[in-house]
């Protein structure tokens, strides 16, 4: 990617899949909580869910139109998000995975100078590992206090759904950090980046109508330790499939940790 747009790409992606990941977190606690409730905590979650769906498109937009520079194409398919959340869900995949048209003009900048000109293979390989840590730490901190918060509510709201949601919206950021971690490890292994958008398998079913009814009866038959259970596996489930990547960098273990 070109530098000059990889930052902003990267920042405006992860944050509309974090407000995508609470929608739909948000939608299945609702959906649960309809069977013994009449639906009243619609109207209180109205305002923040037309906020997060105009922040979310505003991410796209930025996102998006960065995604295409920094990658070499067409700044015109941000317009496509215009077709709402499923086409934008689509193009930023479809950005994230298509070949990088700006790999040899940032491999000749970079020779030029325009990167760690002192920075062996080794010392960039401990670097990846080192953010990878790092991300994949906070991340994993930050989901276990989401998913605490929705199993052992502290009390700290008049109303116990006002911690759930803000226990969902921890887990939201928590799982994006690991997806960031993620993405750190693979460039450390060698793999090409696109591998970490497997983590997006989770979204799928819930474009799928039928299938989408399916799960949604499943995680939901009154018991939230199945929701619960739901959103450790999602984030496990990527960092256990990066780990088993084999190692490409060719880096011997003893020096994994040594500085160049």
């Amino acid at each position: 990617m070109n530098p000059r747009h990889r930052k902003q790409a990267i920042i405006g992606a992860t944050l509309w899949y974090a407000v995508l990941l609470a929608f739909i977190a948000l939608a299945i606690w609702k959906r649960g909580q309809d069977g013994d409730d009449s639906g009243k905590p619609h109207a209180s979650l109205a305002p923040f869910i037309w906020t997060g769906i105009i922040f979310q498109s505003a991410c796209f937009f930025w996102g998006g139109y960065q995604l295409a520079r920094a990658k070499g194409y067409s700044k015109d398919l941000a317009y496509l998000g215009l077709l709402g959340p499923c086409v934008q869900l689509l193009v930023l995949t479809l950005l994230l995975v298509l070949p990088d048209k700006q790999a040899n003009l940032v491999m000749r900048s970079y020779r030029a100078g325009g990167g760690r000109v002192h920075e062996s293979a080794t010392g960039r390989t401990i670097r990846y590992r080192r953010n990878a840590l790092v991300w994949n730490s906070a991340g994993l901190f930050a989901i276990l206090i989401g998913v605490a918060s929705v199993i052992f509510p502290t009390g700290m709201f008049a109303d116990p759904a006002n911690e759930t949601v803000l226990g969902i919206l921890v887990f939201a950021v928590g799982y994006i950090a690991v997806m960031t971690g993620c993405w750190w490890w693979v460039k450390a292994k060698c793999w090409p980046e696109t591998v970490v958008a497997v983590g997006l398998w989770p979204f799928i079913p819930f474009f799928i109508p039928f299938v989408r009814v399916l799960v949604l009866r499943v995680l939901f038959s009154g018991n939230i330790g199945v929701f619960s259970a739901v959103l450790l596996m999602v984030p496990f489930t990527l960092l256990v499939l990066v780990f088993v990547l084999p190692d490409k960098s060719g880096i011997q273990k003893r020096k994994h940790w040594e500085r160049d």
